[in-house]
């Protein structure tokens, strides 16, 4: 199964490194695009998978609970020691296990959401080599201060600047789901599993206190949209049937 995403910037956007308890003069990250013989501006994709495994692991107890699953579920398990056992594990990979059956790709700026149906398909592998889909987006800079929890003074040292994506600003990734990869899961379950897990994204941060919405522009084997879960979730952030 492969999904075509969508990220709509909804405030300032920025998904760079540095601690978010000191945060030094951090700019976005980027990759070089051959189309455009430039690097751009890039949410990368092992970020992505990152935060949609620490969602699942955290929504996948619910929904058992409510028969949205019916697999192994493990409240215990998280990103930093994972059982490999659980269905997040089986799905999303675990620690020194086989191959991941997920993939995301990198998400990047593209010139309008108008164009991801033509990126979804050509598939984002061929459509980054032609330069007409992307665009780099425009960036802006925000010097910020750190107040001392002390005496609510600006600490020292405490001034920074960090780059951000300006709002609006549409980024257009993949989602591959390989079913012959999934051991001991029924594939409609890691659809479900997927599906409830892009849908949280659009009530958390998806970067650097960056908030997106969420828009799917198709999924490629449309038979999964025959689960009445799946078809409603996937309908609701963006799906036409």
């Amino acid at each position: 199964m492969r999904i075509g995403i969508v990220l709509i910037v909804k405030n300032l956007g920025a998904w760079g490194s540095g601690k978010e308890e000191f945060e030094a003069d951090t700019l976005t990250m980027r990759t070089t695009l051959p189309a455009l013989r430039e690097s751009v501006v890039t949410i990368p994709g092992s970020y992505m998978k990152g935060l949609l495994r620490g969602w699942a692991y955290k929504i996948a107890p619910l929904l058992k609970k409510t028969g949205v699953i019916r697999g192994d579920t493990n409240e215990e398990c998280y990103v930093g020691r994972t059982c490999g056992k659980c269905i997040v594990c089986r799905v999303f990979g675990s620690r020194g296990k086989e191959f991941s059956p997920l993939h995301v790709s990198n998400f990047y700026p593209i010139v309008t959401t108008e164009k991801a149906h033509e990126i979804f398909a050509k598939s984002i592998e061929l459509a980054l080599m032609e330069k007409d889909y992307w665009a780099p987006p425009p960036t802006n800079y925000v010097t910020r201060v750190r107040i001392s929890d002390i005496d609510g003074r600006a600490a020292e040292g405490g001034l920074y600047t960090i780059e951000h994506v300006s709002p609006e600003v549409p980024f257009y990734g993949e989602i591959t789901l390989y079913e012959s990869l999934l051991k001991d899961v029924d594939p409609l379950e890691a659809y479900r599993l997927v599906a409830c897990t892009l849908g949280q994204l659009n009530y958390s941060y998806v970067g650097r206190r960056t908030r997106c919405r969420v828009k799917i522009v198709d999924v490629e084997d449309r038979r999964v949209l025959k689960d009445e879960i799946v078809r409603m979730i996937l309908v609701n952030l963006g799906v036409k049937i």
